[in-house]
């Protein structure tokens, strides 16, 4: 195995092997091996949420919801989910202010702080989606 292996445009069929590889040289390894293998999964990791930012950044609709102080939640890829949380407003009832996100609109669920006027607007507008009837 490479010194810095790149997990960008690898297989899975490649990421499992890979997987497999590092499972076994971890079976046995001493100390520092075991911290060495962890530093380089904690490099990937930055710099993958390096890369994320940027792929998110390029998108106009993610940009200026990053830029409202939005953050992304990827809820699932399959079904074309997600979701979008202001954590600078502060939790009521244990609720986060933001709204879900599909292909046929936007929802602010019971499972959000209900969004206001103003920013339901402002939302479907970013997106070009209908707010969904609860």
């Amino acid at each position: 195995m490479p010194k810095n292996t790149n997990l960008d445009g690898m297989s899975k069929e490649d990421l499992l092997a890979l997987k497999e590889e590092i499972d076994h040289r971890l079976k046995d390894a001493s100390f520092w091996e075991t911290i060495e293998a962890l530093y380089s999964i904690d490099n990937q990791r930055r710099k993958l949420g390096q890369k994320r930012e940027k792929i998110g950044r390029s998108c106009i609709q993610l940009k200026k919801l990053y830029d409202l102080q939005y953050s992304l939640v990827i809820y699932s890829s399959t079904q074309k989910r997600v979701g979008f949380i202001n954590y600078d407003i502060p939790q009521v009832d244990d609720k986060y202010y933001g709204f879900d996100v599909t292909e046929e609109g936007l929802s602010s669920e019971s499972s959000y702080q209900p969004l206001s006027d103003a920013d339901r607007a402002t939302v479907s507008r970013i997106l070009g989606l209908e707010v969904l009837k609860s």
